[in-house]
């Protein structure tokens, strides 16, 4: 989902199928479906680019963290680049 959107923070909604019949690409109404080893076929239903975080531990400090890791990977980037 990272690469096909182009989004690095967002939420996404599923829903799982857990029987072991596979009736092919569309099942379930549309969305993107991926299957595991154990017979479940799992669509992407929904895709949020703005979600909510309120389910996450910790998350202002985890949002910190990674707006700080983004605005260092910028500057060395930048100071690379001659910028």
């Amino acid at each position: 989902l990272r690469e096909a959107f182009g989004l690095e923070l967002f939420g996404f909604d599923v829903l799982v199928k857990h029987d072991n019949v596979y009736s092919g690409p569309g099942t379930g109404g549309g969305g993107s479906a991926d299957r595991d080893d154990e017979g479940k076929e799992i669509l992407v239903v929904d895709v949020n680019y703005f979600p909510g975080y309120k389910e996450v531990p910790n998350f202002p400090s985890l949002l910190a963290q990674y707006l700080t890791q983004k605005a260092v990977e910028s500057r060395l980037r930048n100071s690379f680049d001659g910028s």
